[in-house]
């Protein structure tokens, strides 16, 4: 069984000012990742170091805590197939999932290299 190293093409802060306001609330980052080829049977994905690459983002010396993610937009496999994440587990600064079609639990059987898959990121600081 292979993983699939997630490469993040994108880190956007998407509510920084509203979390202020709030004295610490949860912030929300938008990333976008391309994958390489997958194979559903065989194969998982994750992206590795996601906490400090939205602290690079950041730019306050803060650490940043992952609580939760979910795809809000997928991407596309170099034939033009839809690509999702299914379920996706926090594991301390990384994010682990499958590969999924649309209902995001049917686990690609296959997908050539995929690009712009879309996750929404909830995260503390401290």
């Amino acid at each position: 069984m292979a993983t699939i190293h997630g490469a993040v093409k994108g880190v956007q802060i998407l509510n920084d000012s509203l979390a202020l306001a709030l004295r610490g609330a949860e912030k929300t980052a938008l990333i976008t990742v391309d994958f390489g080829a997958y194979t559903g049977s065989t194969d998982s994905a994750d992206i590795e170091g996601l906490s400090g690459k939205i602290a690079a983002r950041m730019r306050n010396g803060k650490t940043v805590t992952l609580r939760q993610a979910h795809c809000c937009a997928p991407g596309a496999d170099t034939n033009k197939q839809l690509v999702f994440t299914g379920a996706i587990t926090v594991a301390s600064a990384d994010l682990q999932f499958n590969l999924c079609a649309l209902d995001r639990s049917t686990e690609l059987t296959s997908a050539t290299a995929s690009e712009g898959v879309a996750i929404l990121v909830t995260f503390t600081e401290s």
